[in-house]
């Protein structure tokens, strides 16, 4: 068959993912563009969204890994920067990266990985560190054990969606609150600040 998807979807990752399936082909529509279609199945949401179809993504998980041929092998620590993103960045990064260095974690920038690699790297990863991001998905490519630690705006009570795929991908999740860089800034893209000496007390609780 041939997959229809919308043309915001048209991106490197998204294309490097779909090629271990066996698609026909693939078509981006623009937003207004109209087909008209002989023979159309639209799949249904397998979950609610925020949420995920655990065996469903387990399932996904094994054909991903299997399909690279990656047993995963759990010795990384690693931080996902968002340094290279204009929105939703941690202020004081350099000040989080010191203390994250001091327990042996490397910074990565997901988005300088194709896809392949970034689940290499997540396949390793026994540790992961983030603030909120569509990097943390890789979340679900690590061994299960592993632990995530999540730097979330004060506050939010919202976005849970990283809790619920850890719990999917059988990880321990912790999460750290942090404020809010500008009051006024709408939440989605709001920077934080990390209060790095509780970030050091909760690295050291969770390494216990």
């Amino acid at each position: 068959m041939t997959l229809l998807l919308p043309a915001t979807c048209d991106a490197d990752f998204i294309r490097a993912s779909l090629q271990l399936f066996d698609i026909a082909g693939i078509e981006y529509l623009g937003r207004n563009e109209v087909r008209v279609i002989d023979r159309l199945i639209l799949p249904t949401h397998a979950a609610p969204s925020g949420s995920f179809n655990d065996p469903l993504m387990r399932e996904l998980r094994n054909f991903i890994l299997g399909s690279y041929g990656i047993a995963t092998k759990p010795h990384r620590r690693i931080y996902i920067s968002r340094g290279h993103t204009t929105r939703r960045r941690i202020e004081n990064e350099e000040e989080v990266i010191a203390v994250l260095r001091d327990f042996d974690f490397e910074t990565v920038h997901f988005e300088d990985h194709p896809f392949e690699e970034q689940v290499r790297i997540a396949a390793a990863t026994s540790l992961m560190v983030s603030n909120h991001g569509a990097g943390l998905t890789n979340m679900l490519f690590m061994p299960e054990g592993g632990r995530i630690l999540e730097l979330r705006r004060a506050g939010e009570r919202e976005r849970n969606c990283f809790f619920n795929l850890a719990t999917t991908a059988r990880l321990d999740y912790y999460y750290q609150s942090c404020a809010q860089e500008r009051a006024a800034e709408p939440p989605h893209s709001a920077n934080v600040v990390v209060d790095v000496r509780v970030l050091t007390a909760n690295l050291s609780f969770m390494l216990r």
